[in-house]
C-alpha cells in the first residue's frame, strides 16, 4: 500500500469552517478515551448525532486521507462511538481541531465538558 502523506488539504477558510463544525460536535461528546495514535468519542445514540458524526467522517476523509475512522452504533439506540486512528500522532491533530487541547484532560478518559 502506498504511504499517504500526513497533510491537511483544506485552505484557511475551509479549515476555519471545519473547526467550527468540529467545535459544535464537541459539545455533544459524553466521554473521551485516548491513546497515542487513537482517540474515541462517545455520544448519545440519537439519529441527529449519528448524522452529524457521519457528516464529519465524510468531510474528514477527503481532507485527511491518512486517518482511519470507525463508527460503532450500540444496540437499542445506545451510545455512538466515533474512533479515529492515525500514525505518528496524526490523530492528535484532529483531536486538537475538536478543541481538546487540555493535556490533563486528554491523557486518559474524561468528560469533555469538564476539560
Amino acid at each position: 500500500m502506498t504511504e499517504i502523506p500526513i497533510a491537511c488539504t483544506l485552505d484557511k477558510n475551509a479549515l476555519n469552517k471545519r473547526q467550527d463544525e468540529l467545535n459544535t460536535l464537541r459539545q455533544l461528546v459524553r466521554e473521551m478515551r485516548q491513546t497515542p495514535n487513537e482517540f474515541s468519542l462517545r455520544f448519545d445514540g440519537s439519529t441527529e448525532n449519528l448524522m452529524a458524526i457521519a457528516h464529519v467522517i465524510a468531510q474528514e476523509r477527503l481532507c485527511c486521507p491518512f486517518l482511519k475512522f470507525q463508527l460503532t452504533v450500540e444496540p437499542g439506540l445506545g451510545s455512538l462511538w466515533f474512533e479515529v486512528t492515525g500514525s505518528n500522532d496524526s490523530a492528535r491533530f484532529l483531536l486538537t481541531m475538536f478543541g481538546f487541547d487540555n493535556e490533563d484532560c486528554c491523557n486518559s478518559s474524561c468528560i469533555p465538558s469538564q476539560c
